[in-house]
């Protein structure tokens, strides 16, 4: 939103249909002769194995963010667009723009997200206690800096969990897993936990939907994990239950209270 509008060029906002439909999006880039767009990873794959690049041919760059670029997409992207700039960025609502990695097809595949961190952004790795990683070593991503958010709406609980100061710096603390490298960029290994996982580049916490089950009469216990088919494809959600022994477990009308 804010990028179009601080460059001074025209945005094109893409219907939701069109988040499934690739022909239609291949319409919509070639009629109104976009240049920049931006994919989550898994949308992006699915969108290069459609058939579209010959429809494409206005574009210059393509932003992939909100998960990791498979090496196999990296690969399909530069056979099919290879005149076409290729950026990841990585980051996080709470902390958006953090850094960027121009992807270059003369080199070997990047099987994780590396980035050159922005000049307005504060990183550090930091250990279990706090203690700040050696270059090197694995710790969990802290993030300070201008765009670090207030804290959570009306969650101060939550707020208190996910945001610290230390002296004049708040901190937010990712829950993603990183490195420093030799060559100074951070190397992003993924979560630290395993209660959330991307889906389309939306985070989605596992405990939360576990809770929305549970919430439904007639269950008694429930599990949320995730279930990866594919590198290049999204994750499946899987909810084990166990209903209470008295209600009938109608799937359609579970399905149905998750939805809505």
């Amino acid at each position: 939103v804010f990028f179009p509008m601080l460059i001074g060029c025209r945005a094109v906002i893409a219907s939701h249909a069109l988040h499934k439909d690739p022909q239609g999006f291949a319409r919509l880039v070639h009629d109104e002769g976009v240049t920049l767009c931006r994919f989550a990873p898994t949308v992006l794959s699915t969108f290069l194995r459609a058939d579209i690049a010959d429809r494409l041919g206005s574009l210059k760059a393509v932003f992939a963010s909100g998960e990791t670029l498979p090496v196999a997409t990296q690969r399909l992207f530069f056979e099919k667009l290879p005149h076409v700039l290729l950026f990841g960025f990585y980051g996080a609502t709470e902390a958006p723009g953090v850094g960027k990695h121009l992807y270059d097809a003369a080199q070997p595949a990047v099987e994780t997200t590396q980035i050159d961190v922005q000049d307005f952004v504060s990183l550090r790795i930091a250990k279990s206690k706090g203690n700040d990683a050696e270059p090197g070593e694995t710790g969990e991503i802290w993030l300070g800096g201008m765009t670090i958010a207030r804290g959570y709406w009306k969650n101060p609980k939550e707020t208190d969990r996910k945001f610290c100061k230390e002296g004049s710096q708040r901190w937010y603390k990712t829950g993603d897993l990183g490195r420093i490298m030799k060559d100074g960029r951070v190397e992003v290994l993924g979560r630290s936990d395993k209660t959330e996982t991307n889906i389309n580049a939306v985070r989605v916490n596992l405990n939360d939907v576990q809770r929305t089950v549970l919430d439904h009469p007639g269950i008694r216990e429930a599990h949320v994990d995730t279930l990866q088919m594919n590198k290049d494809e999204n994750p499946i959600l899987v909810c084990h239950c166990i209903s209470d022994g008295l209600t009938h477990l109608d799937t359609k009308i579970l399905r149905r209270h998750l939805r809505d």
